[in-house]
């Protein structure tokens, strides 16, 4: 199987539009659709259904029927439903197919074994020279394709209440086995990191020397702060929540796969929708399968391609992040910051934005100076990269205002951060970053 050197991501992918109406037949018409292939004197045509997968990769079903020697039938592959027909012989379980598109043209050969039970064997090319592994095993009926949740891997979850008055804003962000916390109460601001096993049911961390919180597994909706004192308990409620959903899209020249947030707020699933859209758009030629040139040979499998979403800062008024794509059709890395407001259902640019709570516009290029002036690196060729970009990613994160490079497969990314206590002396009363 392919991968890309800087692809770190193991959860696969989300791609509606591709997705949408997207439905198989079910098992029984399958069948009947096989018998018919044969001829009607052949009384005796036994089916069979695999679920597999080629390359260890793309979801791939596959029916076929066989009256002992001549074998006929199709597989497709289950995201996208494109379908090719097979035919060929069965001897001693041992299946020679020729795959051929709906036109009849011939466009590769499907070899392998299957028992009964299990089917293993090698798709190659017309030409033989490229070859890749199937497998699969035999079932009763296909799964139609639907996207599924990322097995609650991560996500990001911002709680907020009130103690005497004193508000309390605690962010708990998970990945995987990990939970980064990140909480503020009163003048305190606070992180903590735990690392917690599926065997306890409870994390626990000491906010202040005041108070302990807890956040119980089955009830995330609050987490319950006590004091240490007197063991008086708050209720701090889930104000806003950020899950993942996990996509694949897949024909027979291109592997997409994206991951993306969950949330309630329509026009901004509709926003990102947008965004991998035109990610997939940009590369349409690569893998729209409309003619027999389209499944050349050359470009079967070959073309694969990874998006994905980084969440810095969510509540109930604001999510912010970057949106990744990577892709074999594309050069680079790329990356796109977002702030999308929440109540006003509407994408923020992020300069005008931030000048409009600030009292003196000419406040922001001072800092923004200040902080670039301030990066300085001892390799050379480092500091005149960084000296060159111009920081015009611009994220929220908890802290503060993150202005941030593009991806660099040479440098990476470099960010620097105006915090939101240095923004609050210059900002309006009543104004967004007042509130922050």
């Amino acid at each position: 199987m392919r991968y890309f050197n800087l692809i770190l991501i193991l959860l696969p992918v989300f791609f509606t539009m591709t997705l949408t109406g997207q439905t198989h037949h079910s098992s029984l018409d399958v069948r009947e659709e096989i018998k018919s292939l044969f001829d009607k004197k052949i009384k005796n045509v036994w089916v069979v259904l695999i679920s597999g997968k080629l390359d260890d990769t793309y979801v791939v079903d596959m029916a076929y029927g066989t009256d002992g020697r001549i074998c006929k039938g199709f597989y497709f592959l289950r995201s996208s439903g494109e379908r090719f027909e097979i035919e060929g012989e069965e001897v001693n379980g041992q299946l020679v197919l020729v795959e051929s598109t709906n036109k009849g043209k011939s466009t590769g050969f499907i070899v392998g074994k299957f028992d009964g039970q299990n089917f293993n064997g090698q798709w190659m090319n017309i030409k033989k020279n490229y070859f890749l592994p199937i497998s699969g095993q035999n079932v009763e009926k296909f799964d139609d394709f639907h996207p599924v949740l990322c097995d609650a891997r991560a996500w990001h979850y911002y709680y907020k209440g009130k103690i005497d008055n004193e508000e309390v804003n605690i962010y708990i962000d998970k990945n995987d086995n990990k939970y980064f916390i990140y909480y503020k109460y009163k003048n305190t601001v606070g992180r903590d990191t735990l690392i917690n096993s599926s065997n306890n049911d409870a994390l626990v961390f000491s906010m202040t020397d005041d108070f302990e919180a807890i956040l119980t597994k089955d009830a995330l909706d609050y987490i319950v702060l006590e004091k240490k004192e007197n063991f008086q308990n708050f209720l701090i409620k889930r104000i806003s929540s950020t899950d993942f959903e996990c996509y694949e899209f897949a024909n027979f020249t291109t592997l997409i796969e994206t991951m993306r947030p969950v949330v309630k707020n329509q026009k901004f699933v509709k926003w990102l929708d947008h965004e991998f859209s035109s990610w997939h758009e940009s590369g349409n030629k690569k893998f729209k399968i409309n003619s027999d040139e389209a499944l050349s040979n050359e470009k079967r499998y070959k073309d694969v391609g990874y998006g994905w979403v980084e969440i810095s800062y969510v509540t109930d008024e604001y999510i912010s992040g970057n949106v990744f794509t990577q892709s074999s059709w594309k050069k680079g890395t790329g990356k796109k910051g977002f702030i999308f407001d929440l109540k006003s259902n509407k994408l923020l640019d992020p300069v005008p934005w931030i000048l409009q709570s600030l009292e003196n516009n000419h406040v922001l290029d001072s800092l923004i100076s200040l902080k670039k002036e301030g990066l300085t690196y001892a390799d050379k060729k480092l500091n005149n990269w960084v000296s060159e970009q111009k920081f015009d990613n611009v994220i929220l994160k908890k802290e503060g205002i993150s202005f941030q490079t593009g991806f660099s497969t040479v440098y990476g990314e470099y960010e620097f951060i105006l915090f939101y206590e240095e923004l609050k002396p210059f900002c309006k009363n009543r104004t967004a970053l007042k509130n922050f």
